[in-house]
């Protein structure tokens, strides 16, 4: 029969680390002071309560529920409750980051306004890439509930508990699984290039920029890109970078070098080779054909 821990310091005191919660409902730690005495291989196990890592830096096989998941640097995952869990790492000491261990009840106060999002309604574990930007703004969240969780002050669950409040719905903005669909590392980081096109596409058309932006190889990134869309991460940008053109050559009165100009092209040359590369036709072309000139 496969153990269950209820309580979060049960789960502790099963890995080795002998950290201790202060809540009964509620922990946080950064993964280094885990590291310190953490088993490098822990047995089947389920858990009473969610748990979600922010990993910065680790190496070591997650097994959850039927699938086994290579856990390296800069990942992110939510383990709902019930999950069947087990890890061999050569050497957990490597663990950097944070991790949070909450029961569903924690949320449940009428001071605390938040749902857990689309992370543990289906009761199944996700395994996600961090990307810079999200990873600054969580960073930042574990920080400053690390502060609250140390503190001494009367209305500290109340506080601790609107920290977790936005760190989730953060989650839920960069991750909720209606965005990636199928919950998946690849759709994960399909639908995060699609959200930094949104808002990079005027200066930035270099494959590396967004590879770096989501912490993976660009040789890596260029692969999964493929494999998700059917088409290079090159062409996707340049198919992006045309549809915001088409717009404002349908639009809008700038001229062509302007909008050249708004996307970073450093010539007008340069700019309806790319666009043509896309269309068939020059800017030029296109914006007459639009406009019914002959």
């Amino acid at each position: 029969m496969i153990p269950v821990f209820q309580d979060i310091n049960e789960l502790h005191k099963a890995t080795g680390t002998k950290l201790k919660s202060r809540f009964a409902g509620f922990h946080i730690i950064r993964n280094e002071e885990a590291a310190e005495k953490c088993i490098n291989h822990m047995y089947s196990h389920r858990c009473g309560f969610h748990q979600i890592c922010v990993d910065h830096e680790s190496n070591y096989e997650l097994g959850l529920d039927s699938d086994s998941h290579q856990i390296t640097n800069n990942q992110l995952y939510f383990i709902p409750k019930g999950t069947i869990i087990s890890w061999e790492a050569e050497y957990v000491g490597l663990w950097k980051g944070y991790t949070i261990f909450f029961k569903p009840e924690f949320l449940k106060r009428d001071d605390i306004p938040t749902e857990l999002g689309d992370f543990f309604k289906d009761g199944k574990p996700r395994v996600l890439q961090l990307d810079r930007q999200s990873k600054h703004y969580l960073d930042a969240f574990c920080e400053q509930m690390l502060l609250e969780q140390a503190s001494d002050q009367a209305d500290l669950p109340k506080v601790l508990g609107h920290w977790f409040s936005l760190f989730l719905l953060y989650c839920n903005r960069y991750y909720g699984t209606a965005k990636i669909e199928t919950g998946s590392f690849e759709h994960a980081i399909k639908y995060r290039f699609q959200e930094l096109l949104n808002f990079n596409i005027e200066k930035h058309r270099k494959v590396d920029f967004y590879a770096d932006q989501l912490n993976i190889s660009p040789r890596h990134f260029t692969r999964l890109i493929k494999r998700t869309t059917g088409i290079t991460a090159k062409k996707v940008i340049l198919e992006k970078m045309t549809e915001v053109a088409k717009e404002r050559l349908k639009h809008s009165e700038l001229t062509i070098s302007e909008i050249a100009y708004s996307l970073n092209f450093k010539n007008i040359p340069q700019f309806n080779k790319h666009f043509k590369a896309i269309t068939g036709v020059t800017p030029s072309q296109y914006r007459r054909t639009f406009r019914g000139i002959s």
